[in-house]
């Protein structure tokens, strides 16, 4: 009997060590497909080519430029192999700035099992559709970056230019 009830003991911590298994890897799964997001920033200056121009929650264009940079980050895979050179996007005036007074976090998958995230308090998104670094976001804070790639859309400038 004791033989017997040792056997049902050892089927029963099999069961379960396979059932959270199988649990932790459904939640895995559950917050790879969760929308990723960055928060709104607390202001955001587009670089242009005759100045600069700083944006707070009461410019009508405000949430426009969070929903669809929202939308462009959804491509992020990876860490993007190039030099963001920030100072020369600003002088350029091709270079979206997203300004935040506490740290945010923004996360990505890298692997079906694998996220990665970063952490920051300023975003850069250049916007010059003729360089290669313009499906990136950089960022300033923890993580390794620039990462993308993201996904295009031509009404952010459109937006930006009104």
């Amino acid at each position: 009997m004791n033989k017997k009830k040792t056997t049902v003991l050892v089927m029963v911590v099999l069961l379960m060590i396979i059932a959270s298994t199988l649990l932790m890897k459904n939640d895995i799964r559950a917050k790879l497909s969760e929308h990723r997001s960055i928060a709104a920033p607390d202001s955001i200056i587009y670089y242009k080519k005759d100045g600069r121009i700083t944006l707070t929650k009461s410019d009508y264009r405000f949430y426009s430029i969070v929903s669809i940079t929202n939308e462009r980050v959804k491509g992020i895979k990876d860490m993007a192999p190039s030099i963001f050179m920030l100072d020369d996007l600003k002088k350029k005036g091709t270079l979206l700035e997203f300004d935040y007074s506490e740290k945010q976090t923004f996360k990505y998958a890298v692997r079906p099992n694998e996220l990665r995230t970063v952490t920051y308090t300023k975003l850069y998104f250049d916007l010059d559709k003729n360089d290669s670094k313009s499906d990136q976001m950089d960022f300033e804070g923890e993580g390794y970056g620039p990462i993308g790639p993201l996904l295009r859309d031509d009404k952010l400038l459109d937006i930006l230019n009104k």
